[in-house]
């Protein structure tokens, strides 16, 4: 049995739980859904410039579409390193890993060959291949704040500027210069959001 008074035990467990979470990896929607937001947001919509952009061709409707939202944003991620310069089996590392964990490593590799372009049937492979992208225990890896980026051994954050959104629904793009964001949020970010220590 533990003496210690109340507040000790309490704040010796904050102090366990904030130990695991900054060890665990886990997505980043998951770790934005643990943390209180004002309602409009950290970065309001409102400091973003708008762009609209020529709309050369219609979009299907939406009960056309056949892709997840959840797998087409991991497309978007994955092949946006392969457009960067990343070998495909390099980008694709986590969902190669996870069908080998499921017994289906031959069928991913299949897969992974008919990637060749960013045409439909390399398209269709990639979707089909990021099925295994929940068997790992290490959720997807998206971009991070700019300011996460300064922490990477990668030099091209170091050039970011601007954070953007594209809505191919509303063909417009979203773009805030990233010295916008203020010194308190930066640090409250590394600190409480993403872990950094102190």
């Amino acid at each position: 049995m533990d003496l210690r008074p109340a507040a000790v035990l309490e704040a010796d467990a904050a102090r366990i739980d904030e130990l695991r979470r900054r060890r665990d990896s886990m997505a980043v929607t998951t770790r934005i859904r643990m943390v209180d937001q004002p309602p409009e947001g950290l970065l309001p919509l409102s400091l973003f410039g708008r762009t609209p952009l020529p709309d050369r061709a219609a979009l299907h409707p939406r009960t056309m579409e056949t892709v997840a939202p959840d797998i087409a944003g991991l497309y978007v991620d994955y092949m946006t390193r392969i457009a960067m310069g990343a070998p495909k089996r390099v980008a694709f590392r986590i969902p190669l890993l996870g069908a080998r964990l499921v017994g289906q490593g031959e069928y991913a590799e299949s897969l992974l060959s008919r990637m060749v372009d960013f045409a439909f049937p390399s398209a269709r492979a990639a979707c089909l291949l990021l099925d295994f992208d929940a068997a790992s225990r290490r959720g997807p890896q998206y971009w991070r704040p700019r300011r996460m980026g300064l922490h990477s051994v990668h030099p091209e954050y170091q050039s970011i500027r601007r954070l953007g959104f594209f809505n191919p629904r509303r063909n417009e793009v979203w773009l805030l210069d990233v010295d916008r964001i203020t010194p308190e949020l930066i640090d409250w970010t590394d600190r409480e959001l993403i872990g950094y220590p102190a």
